[in-house]
């Protein structure tokens, strides 16, 4: 991965994104006014700085505004988030994804221009809800931590040629498991496509494999959606 991301406050969401995209090869600064917090993540982001995020010139000054993605974990201080938000989106930054603790403040900070906003106690209830309503299921398609499974739109280059022809899993190391297809009843997805199908380029492809070799072929491959 060869995306750059800068952190905005330590909080556990934010520290934890921040040291699993490091350890994914991303360059990470982390920043956060309290010393201890910066500590304790120095050794796995690529920076860790102690400064107050409320400074735009410290912000401009450490790079914060060349980075591709922006995490904002100023957890209980909202109103900081919103300004920080604000701030960013009037500076270009294109992908900004701010830590909220309710509803409205999910809605809010969206209406100020936020790109994603994440809410963990309410992501993490409905993932526990759907574990146990549906162990079958979860059973089946629960991956470790090591194994990732993405959706993403075909690439370009890969449009009009068979699974066969590009050879994806020998290249690259993931594998197609599923196409969702641009042809036929819309949102039906065709399970272990046979290597002579033929994608379109209104395709999306789901794909499986080390997150490390996911990550490569990500970086090789960005979904234009996001980017």
């Amino acid at each position: 991965m060869n995306r750059s991301f800068a952190i905005l406050g330590l909080s556990t969401f934010s520290q934890r994104a921040a040291t699993s995209l490091f350890s994914l090869g991303a360059t990470v600064l982390a920043i956060d006014s309290d010393e201890s917090l910066i500590q304790q993540i120095s050794d796995e982001v690529t920076r860790a700085v102690c400064a107050d995020v409320r400074h735009r010139d410290v912000l401009r000054s450490l790079g914060v505004l060349d980075c591709d993605v922006v995490i904002l974990g100023l957890r209980h201080h909202f109103d900081l988030t919103v300004l920080a938000v604000r701030f960013l989106v009037q500076s270009g930054v294109k992908n900004i994804i701010a830590q909220v603790d309710s509803l409205d403040e999910l809605e809010a900070i969206r209406a100020v221009g936020a790109t994603h906003a994440v809410f963990p106690e309410r992501d993490a209830a409905d993932r526990l809800v759907k574990e146990f309503a549906l162990p079958g299921l979860m059973d089946r398609i629960a991956l470790s931590k090591d194994i990732g499974l993405v959706e993403i739109p075909c690439p370009k280059e890969f449009a009009g040629k068979s699974i066969l022809e590009l050879n994806v899993r020998q290249r690259f190391q993931v594998t197609i498991i599923g196409i969702r297809s641009a042809t036929g009843e819309k949102g039906e997805i065709k399970i272990t496509p046979p290597p002579s199908t033929v994608l379109n380029a209104n395709d999306l492809l789901i794909l499986i494999g080390d997150v490390q070799h996911m990550a490569a072929f990500l970086a090789k491959f960005p979904n234009p959606n996001t980017t």
